[in-house]
Order: C-alpha cells, then structure tokens, then sequence
C-alpha cells in the first residue's frame, strides 16, 4: 500500500489488482467525549499487510486522532498487543489475510483503557513476579490440547494457549528433548499482556 496517496475522503480503493479493501471496526474511547464506540473504516489491504499497517494507514489517511501503541514492527516489543476479532494478537505480525472482510480491532481485555486501542499497563506490570522464575510446561498436556504454563518457585501463573505448546525449533518427534527442553526462558517474555 502506498503511504504518499492522498486523502480524497472518498472509500479506499485499492491500487494494484493484488490489493483489496477490507472495513475495520475499530474501538474508540476518549476520555471526556461520552463514552466508546465502533468506527468503521475502509482499508485498502494487500497479500501482506498486517493489522497494524491498517491501523497506521488509517491514521495518516482517515483519522489522525486515533491511538494506536507500538515500536518495534516485528513482534519482539509486544507494545502493539491488542485484540483482533476477539482474539488477542500482536497487531504488527496478525496478518489481514487470516481475517475476513470485517475485521474488529479491540483494546486488550481485563487492562483499564487510556485511550482508543491504549491500555494502561501498569497494574500488569505490577502483578509481574519480580523474583526470577522458572516457566515450565505443563505435564498433562497433549498433542493436541490446550497448553498451560505453569510458574514455578512460588509463582504459580496458568496460562490457557490456543494449542500445543512447541518449544524447541529443533525439537524432531524422532530425537528425545535435550535436557530442559521442557522449561522456557523467562526472557522469550515480551510482556506484551496477550496472557
């Protein structure tokens, strides 16, 4: 998508046979003005753009005053964490292509909303163990089943993920795990509050 095409007001049309249009339910609030609500914006997309390129082709040419939180683009800083058609993703790696033609975008749940797709986290922040513990796989897991993550050493966190959890790129189903394979390091954490 082109970032110097200028803002005729008109709907997004795309600019290439590769691009398409998708409408983004984005979540508003302002503080002052009355309360939330949904706006709707026509984003012209391509095989490629990610949920944050809408977001940000939205603020430079349909709507300055929304707030968006990012940094680094590439899923290592988990600023961007928001929700996605209910679901919670990094919106600078969630592609638009595994959306349909609406797509809701939604401030993170469970943390007090600043502004628009901003949350405070703080209060996140601050339930965050300061000692250093060990992350460890759940051993009732399953191929197939949710995973969990446990926090061991006096912090006990469960986290319910999506799927089986995989912590080894090298890990083949032919090879035992090498010792602690089942443990994962505090520092792959971004703290991006998706958990």
């Amino acid at each position: 998508m082109s970032t110097e095409q200028k803002d005729s007001g008109a709907p997004a049309r795309p600019e290439s046979e590769d691009e398409e249009t998708r409408r983004f339910r984005v979540y508003r609030y302002k503080r002052g003005d009355g309360g939330e609500r949904f706006d709707e914006f026509e984003v012209p997309v391509g095989p490629h753009t990610t949920v944050l390129d809408a977001l940000r082709w939205i603020q430079r040419h349909r709507d300055p005053s929304l707030a968006v939180r990012h940094s680094c683009l590439h899923a290592s800083c988990g600023t961007c964490g928001m929700q996605v058609d209910g679901r919670e993703e990094l919106a600078c790696v969630c592609s638009v292509g595994d959306h349909g033609a609406e797509i809701t975008v939604e401030p993170l749940a469970n943390l007090p909303v600043l502004t628009d797709l901003v949350v405070e986290m703080n209060g996140f922040f601050a339930r965050f163990p300061h000692t250093h513990p060990t992350i460890r796989a759940s051993v009732s897991q399953s191929e197939g089943d949710a995973g969990e993550i446990h926090l061991e050493g006096g912090h006990e966190v469960t986290l319910d993920l999506p799927g089986p959890l995989h912590y080894h790129p090298f890990h083949h189903h032919h090879r035992a795990a090498p010792p602690g394979a089942d443990f994962v390091r505090l520092e792959d954490c971004i703290e991006c509050g998706l958990c």
